[in-house]
C-alpha cells in the first residue's frame, strides 16, 4: 500500500551547502521543527559516499518519522528504502525506477521542458526546477527554511 505524504512542509536539502558534517544537525534541527517531507540531494559524491551520507539522513528521517525522497538515484532510494525518489530527464528512466522501487515509491519528477515520459512515469508530483537569488547570492534554503520554521 502506497504511504501517504504529508507535503505541508517539503524540504529540500543540498549539500553544496555543506562542507562538513553540519548537514546532520541543521537536518535533525528542520525535523524536529515540524518538516513532513525531506528530499536528499547530493549530485557531487561518489556512489559509496552517497549511500553512506543517504543511510544517515534516512536514520534522522525515519527517528521523526518523515517520508526520505533521494534526488536522481532511484540505485540508492532502494538501497537505504527510501519513500521514493525524484528523478529528473538526465536520469535513470522513471519506467527503471518504477520496476526497481515497486508500486508504492512514490515518483516525483523535475519539469525542466518537453518530457516525453511524463503521462507514462504518473508521476506523485511534479516540480519546477526554480534558482533563488536574493541580492545577488544564493540562499542557503535549508538554514532559511530552518530558521523560518524555528519563529513558528
Amino acid at each position: 500500500m502506497k504511504p501517504v505524504i504529508d507535503y505541508s512542509i517539503y524540504l529540500v536539502t543540498d549539500t553544496v551547502y555543506f562542507k562538513d558534517d553540519s548537514i546532520y544537525n541543521k537536518l535533525e534541527a528542520a525535523l524536529s521543527a515540524g518538516v513532513t517531507l525531506l528530499q536528499y540531494r547530493d549530485k557531487s559524491a561518489e556512489t559509496r559516499i552517497l549511500y553512506e551520507r543517504a543511510l544517515k539522513v534516512k536514520a534522522l528521517c525515519d527517528k521523526y518519522r518523515v517520508p526520505l525522497i533521494i534526488n536522481d538515484r532511484a540505485d540508492i532510494a532502494f538501497a537505504v528504502q527510501a519513500a521514493g525518489v525524484h528523478l529528473g530527464q538526465g536520469d535513470l528512466p522513471p519506467l527503471i525506477a518504477r520496476r526497481m522501487l515497486g508500486s508504492d515509491a512514490a515518483m516525483f519528477n523535475a519539469i525542466l521542458g518537453p518530457c516525453d515520459y511524463m503521462d507514462v512515469m504518473a508521476p506523485d508530483w511534479k516540480s519546477a526546477q526554480m534558482n533563488i537569488v536574493m541580492k545577488d547570492k544564493e540562499v542557503n534554503v535549508l538554514q532559511l527554511i530552518v530558521r523560518g520554521l524555528e519563529n513558528l
